[in-house]
């Protein structure tokens, strides 16, 4: 979020005189004439990047790369109507009752109910895949002091879908930076990029060095 600052007026006095006024109107008609050259540049193969490197650069620029609190959960989602909605809960309810952790996924496999997981979700997801309006058990996830709980069934009501939904929790992720392992793809480029730079920038520095113009 942007940061605001009210504006106070300055109390340094404005004052001009005339050497500097003189002053101001030279160096606006000054005119100067420059050659340049563009030289674009693009992926350069010979260009490598150790691991070393990679986590020398990460180790110096921890902070480019923070992480918000997250969790990782997996969740199931059955469908239901106005027809069969009793019957569908009471069979969501028995197979799920007192369910551990590990045994979340078999169940649901074993009993054809759609299963999925997330991955660091964040506090304010408010969507599991196109399952919307499910902040009550993002809320859910985030209240859980340890990993290893199994929600209640939630009801989800999507226009003119319904759902039942239950979420296990698989982790807590805390707030803190993203691992070498996850930085190391942007890192990587970084440093190639900058490596591809620095070598064409060699190679066109010896080509006009002590050269008087570039025709």
């Amino acid at each position: 979020h942007p940061y605001f600052s009210p504006s106070i007026p300055s109390t340094r006095s404005s004052v001009s005189n005339s050497l500097l006024a003189e002053e101001n109107i030279k160096n606006s008609n000054n005119v100067f004439d420059v050659e340049f050259v563009l030289v674009p540049f693009g992926t350069d193969t010979t260009v490598t990047v150790s691991d070393k490197e990679i986590e020398e650069y990460y180790n110096a620029h921890k902070n480019l790369f923070p992480v918000q609190e997250s969790r990782n959960i997996e969740y199931i989602v059955v469908e239901f109507n106005e027809e069969n909605e009793e019957p569908v809960l009471a069979q969501v309810d028995s197979v799920f009752n007192n369910v551990k952790i590990d045994d979340f996924r078999q169940v649901a496999v074993d009993n054809g109910f759609f299963y999925d997981t997330i991955e660091n979700m964040p506090m304010y997801a408010n969507s599991f895949g196109s399952v919307a309006k499910v902040e009550n058990i993002v809320k859910w996830a985030y209240k859980e002091s340890e990993a290893g709980a199994v929600s209640d069934v939630y009801t989800i009501e999507n226009g003119d879908e319904s759902f039942f939904v239950i979420a296990a929790l698989n982790k807590i992720n805390p707030e803190g930076y993203s691992s070498l392992e996850q930085a190391k793809p942007f890192i990587e480029t970084v440093l190639l990029n900058e490596k591809a730079a620095d070598s064409k920038l060699a190679e066109v520095s010896a080509k006009v060095g002590g050269m008087t113009d570039l025709k």
